[in-house]
């Protein structure tokens, strides 16, 4: 047993010193990061000697055979005849194989975007990548055959093959490595070099060897247990084991469960943050409700309302008296990376020599972001100046959302200074999402994805021609960089979709160009060019846009050229809600809405603030959110509770996590992108909760005996009523009153349906609208235990069937799942999957324009 575990010790601890040596190479060499690497080895100590008693339990006889097996296997002798062919056959066919895969993860990126069509583009790369392994195996089997007929000795015993086997690895991922392709941007290449190191560990490990006494057996043993209980804890060994050391950060999360104490879907050892560990209403990601005195998110202290108030109306900076321009024109190109800019230092291709020119006189802002990596996410921050969070119940997802007729837009409060506005767009179709409040003309010259540029520049001449001496504002929305990356006649930089993407911007630049020229002419002109997200090809392993909040996806260009503008560069950070406040103020405005920054000081010659810091949110696949200033990136994964931070300067493409590395710095960027959530998605959240909690319910909602569903959910009370948006739209609304008996797993569907016998109305819930930007509702698995969560479900006018009695009835589900009611007051379907609520006796339909509070007698 001792030899047993033993050798389980050095086959663990071989594998977590090769994880955790790894890991230090993504998180640094800091004091705290070299105690992760202690309990790295450890963890994998602990785990080795876990699987090895139960293999011993399991299969007693399994290790004497093992131990044959490879001394036999891997015993020094002279290669047989005819086997320094066979030997390098082997080598020959592993290196076509690393050749065969490059080829192929070539090829796959070449073939990304070749047509407009997605099934069609896949079938090509099935096709290719197919051709190229059939061709790589028929060339490695007649290479092989030849290399077999060689009926030489050689030295190159097994062991030698092995070590020869890692060399082709290290080679063949070192090449990955360079090329940076697009599976590997994510796995960091050394990995295979880590997996073929501890596979040759745990085979020596298995070699004879002399026999162990059990006094230092157990003192490793004891050793091992203390680093986890002692250090296992700590949150400060995180980075190490949770996103440096790449095994133990897949592995430690299948024993986050066994930690998780309250229940509440946070661990507390191994580095996770839980900081109320027998708390189940307090945890990272929980809502903080404002102004209550508990962190319930374990973030910053508890949550201010106050903080929310902050930056909805901007003053705008004084800097004496500025002549109104004439013409005010905002360009907004979808998809423009900045770095594919000739005046953003882009020297491969040549994208934009007409812009090239035009900017040359221009004020540049190098560090300017968007406020969220995807259109219907940037767009709101450019017309309105607020963040997506920041906007009342908008939700960039898919669907129709529309922009909150409350908030005043840039068009509207052009208008409001003297301006006629009109918006030339393609691509979009800014009726779907409410942003043409405030255009008094709209020009959509396209909504497929085409590249028509020329077709923009062209609308925009011609109304900016009609409005003579008139001061205009015009918004013009060009699509062209965005995919498909379609083929364009005269601009042939190569096939690759990123080839492709180039010859877009030319080809837009080329019409755009002379609109521009014509615009400099007149110094009373101001014209401001930025994008409304970049495009990601294959960086942090990731295409087009939306994934994540890397600078490809976020950085934009953000170019202003006016008469009275010094031209220069400015590194200090800028963000697409600055738009609005500084073509308010260059208008005449005194106060501007939303939460940017005017601009105008600084195009005026003043320096910027290399320490400010712009926020981007992103809730397409998870919660993101980056700060970026002059110099850093801060990256913070809320659902995870994972920082990541980038010195731009040092390292722009943020290949190098330094989070963890200097606190002071850390502290300092958490503290602004703090400022910026707790006036946006953090407030969102804690606001609308809040307002769902009913620690009294009113009168005659109450149950007399709470309803069961399962072991998980109660109902408690319910009320029917007339509400709605206005007393001139009313509509019936079905307030369900729960309580979490029980932290739930899984968010449940709560449906009603309201049943006349002939006809029937079913109406899902959606607890919350607005709660997180992504998600739109408050999700059923985040509601509190034991408080109660008042759900309304509107149930609309009912204005289809006449005047009707009605059954109302309750289910929860989940797919197929359904949380079945227990037995109690409320009467079950047939099928016993719902209950009953009420029976509505002559419920009369609403019409809107009249509001009768009497419409339903229960």
């Amino acid at each position: 047993m001792t030899g047993l575990l033993a050798r389980a010790l050095f086959a663990g601890g071989g594998l977590g010193l090769l994880d955790g040596l790894l890991g230090l190479s993504a998180v640094g060499y800091g004091g705290k990061h070299l105690a992760g690497l202690l309990v790295v080895v450890a963890f994998h100590q602990a785990l080795a000697v876990i699987v090895a008693l139960a293999i011993k339990l399991l299969l007693p006889d399994l290790g004497q055979g093992m131990q044959q097996l490879v001394a036999d296997w891997l015993q020094a002798r002279r290669g047989a005849a005819g086997e320094l062919g066979r030997a390098l056959a082997y080598v020959s066919s592993a290196v076509i194989a690393v050749l065969a895969w490059g080829l192929a993860s070539g090829l796959l990126l070449r073939l990304e975007g070749a047509v407009a069509t997605k099934r069609y583009e896949h079938l090509m790369q099935v096709v290719g990548v197919g051709a190229v392994i059939v061709l790589a195996l028929l060339v490695a089997w007649r290479v092989a055959q030849l290399l077999c007929l060689l009926p030489f000795r050689g030295p190159l015993t097994r062991l030698r093959l092995v070590s020869m086997t890692m060399g082709l690895g290290c080679t063949g991922y070192a090449l990955l490595w360079v090329w940076r392709d697009l599976f590997f941007k994510e796995i960091p290449p050394v990995l295979g070099l880590l997996l073929i190191g501890h596979g040759l560990a745990v085979l020596w490990a298995q070699m004879p060897r002399p026999a162990v006494t059990k006094v230092p057996l157990g003192m490793a043993l004891l050793c091992n247990l203390l680093l986890l209980v002692g250090l296992g804890g700590s949150s400060s060994i995180a980075p190490m084991m949770r996103s440096g050391a790449p095994a133990s950060g897949i592995l430690v999360q299948g024993f986050d469960r066994f930690s998780d104490w309250d229940g509440d879907g946070v661990a507390s050892h191994f580095g996770a943050r839980d900081c109320a560990p027998f708390d189940a209403a307090v945890f990272p990601g929980a809502v903080d409700l404002p102004d209550d005195g508990i962190d319930q998110d374990c973030y910053h202290g508890d949550l201010v309302r106050a903080d929310g108030g902050k930056g909805q109306k901007t003053e705008l900076p004084k800097v004496g008296h500025l002549r109104r321009p004439k013409n005010i024109v905002l360009i907004s190109v979808d998809a423009l990376r900045p770095d594919r800019l000739g005046f953003y230092g882009y020297k491969r291709h040549p994208t934009s020599p007409g812009m090239d020119a035009w900017a040359k006189d221009a004020v540049v802002f190098e560090n300017a972001h968007t406020s969220g990596p995807y259109t219907i996410a940037a767009l709101p921050g450019l017309l309105s100046a607020h963040g997506t969070s920041q906007i009342p119940n908008y939700s960039p997802d898919k669907g129709s959302y529309m922009l909150a007729s409350e908030l005043d837009t840039l068009p509207e409060l052009m208008r409001k200074l003297g301006y006629r506005t009109a918006a030339v767009t393609s691509g979009i179709n800014p009726k779907r999402n409410g942003f043409t409040q405030g255009i008094d003309q709209l020009f959509v010259v396209t909504q497929s994805k085409d590249d028509t540029a020329d077709r923009v520049a062209d609308q925009g001449k011609k109304w900016l021609d009609r409005m003579g001496d008139r001061r205009a504002f015009l918004w013009m929305h060009f699509f062209d960089p965005h995919d498909p990356y379609k083929v364009m006649k005269g601009f042939d930089f190569g096939g690759s979709a990123s080839d492709r993407y180039d010859a877009s911007i030319a080809f837009m630049d080329k019409h755009l160009a002379p609109l521009l020229r014509r615009l400099a002419e007149d110094p009373d002109n101001v014209v401001v060019l930025v994008a409304d997200h970049g495009e990601a090809f294959g960086e942090h392993g990731a295409t087009h846009h939306g994934n994540n909040v890397y600078s490809e996806n976020t950085r934009i260009p953000f170019v202003v050229r006016w008469g009275g503008a010094k031209a220069q560069h400015h590194r200090g950070a800028a963000s697409i809600l600055d738009v609005l406040p500084t073509l308010v103020q260059l208008a005449g405005g005194k106060t501007a809405p939303g939460y940017g920054r005017s601009l105008v000081p600084q195009l005026l010659g003043e320096p910027s603030d290399l320490k400010r810091g712009v926020l981007t949110e992103s809730y397409r696949k998870g919660q993101l959110y980056a700060l970026s200033t002059a110099d850093h990136r801060l990256i913070y994964v809320q659902n995870e509770g994972r920082y990541e931070r980038y010195d731009t300067v040092k390292d722009p493409g943020e290949l190098n996590d330094l989070f963890g590395q200097d606190t002071l710095l850390d502290k300092a960027l958490e503290d602004q992108l703090y400022a910026h959530l707790a006036q946006g998605v953090l407030l969102r959240r804690g606001l609308t909760v809040q307002r769902m909690m009913a620690p009294v319910l009113p009168p005659g909602a109450a149950l007399q005996e709470p309803q069961r569903f399962g072991e998980e959910l109660e109902l408690v009370g319910f009320r029917w009523f007339v509400g709605g948006r206005s007393k001139e739209k009313p509509e019936y609304i079905l307030s369900l009153y729960w309580r979490a008996l029980k932290s739930l797993k899984r968010s449940w569907r709560i449906a009603v349906g309201a049943s006349s016998g002939r006809h029937s109305i079913n109406r899902e819930h959606k607890p919350g609208y607005g709660y997180v930007p992504g998600r739109r509702n408050y999700p059923t698995y985040e509601w509190p235990v034991g408080v109660i969560i008042e759900d309304q479900v509107v149930m609309g006018r009912m204005e289809r069937y006449g005047i009707r009695d009605y059954s109302l009835s309750l289910g929860v589900y989940q797919g197929k799942d359904k949380l079945l009611p227990q037995p109690g007051l409320l009467k079950h379907t047939p099928k016993g999957t719902r209950v009953i609520l009420s029976q509505l006796k002559r419920v009369k339909p609403l019409i809107w324009g009249r509001f009768s509070s009497g419409a339903v007698k229960k």
